[in-house]
């Protein structure tokens, strides 16, 4: 699947769920009128937290996703300046400036294969991420691994011709 047929599936699946939201109020609404009717406040308060912990937890994985699109845009602009920095001045095989990579896979990437590369500044940011979360930059060379993997059974999958 081309990236223009994913960004179109998704502008689909976008119209989809907006075209569904006044179906979803009126549901809503009319739960609210019909649990008041049978007098039943308990049952629409529970789902009603429940509504809001589903609200919780939706949110939070857009706001993770948005903040790995910016990060994949940050590896496209500013790629060279960040391997420029970490390093001293290496340009072999590495993962800045691709799409679909996040910095801290690129930095992963040089941690893995090429360490003896990676300059006291890079180390300070490699330090500075794994405050936030231990061997991150490692864990997101590995989860970006596991992704092309998947990509490449599902392109197998579904482009390999049948055989008699």
């Amino acid at each position: 699947m081309t990236k223009a047929v994913k960004i179109l599936s998704r502008i689909g699946w976008l119209l989809g769920a907006v075209l569904l939201s006044p179906l979803i109020a009126i549901g809503f609404i009319y739960d609210l009128f019909y649990e008041v009717y049978k007098k039943r406040f308990k049952s629409f308060l529970l789902r009603f937290l429940d509504l809001t912990i589903e609200m919780c937890m939706v949110t939070s994985w857009l706001i993770g996703r948005l903040a790995i699109g910016i990060d994949m845009i940050g590896n496209i602009m500013c790629g060279n300046l960040i391997l420029h920095f970490c390093t001293n001045g290496y340009i072999g095989n590495h993962l800045f400036r691709l799409s679909g990579v996040t910095i801290s896979a690129a930095l992963g990437q040089l941690i893995t294969h090429n360490n003896d590369q990676i300059n006291k500044k890079g180390r300070w940011v490699i330090g500075v991420l794994d405050l936030f979360e231990k061997n991150h930059c490692l864990l997101a060379y590995h989860i970006h691994l596991h992704n092309l993997e998947i990509t490449n059974l599902t392109h197998k999958l579904r482009y390999t011709p049948p055989t008699n």
